[in-house]
């Protein structure tokens, strides 16, 4: 998922499509990865989408421009996981 992630980004990047927005910019991707490997605490496909989430806002955080995979177990998820979880309720 990761290299088929990047390959997606830089191959956007590559176009040099002008930004809307900017006179300079071009326009570029960020992507969230999260899987779900054997033994995974992930309880629900909902939960799965949500950690890939957490990963986009962490790539766009740090930049833009990146692909971001943040493992189970990872501090800043399960801050960032917990938050939403007690938005969402």
């Amino acid at each position: 998922a990761l290299i088929l992630a990047e390959k997606v980004r830089t191959s956007i990047a590559r176009l040099g499509i002008p930004h809307e927005e900017s006179e300079h910019a071009v326009v570029t991707a960020s992507f969230g990865v999260a899987v779900f490997t054997k033994g995974s605490t992930v309880s629900h496909p909902i939960e799965l989408v949500a950690r890939a989430d957490l990963a986009l806002y962490e790539a766009k955080d740090q930049g833009r421009d990146r692909v971001t995979f943040i493992k189970e177990g990872d501090d800043i998820l399960m801050r960032q996981f917990s938050a939403f979880n007690d938005h969402a309720q």
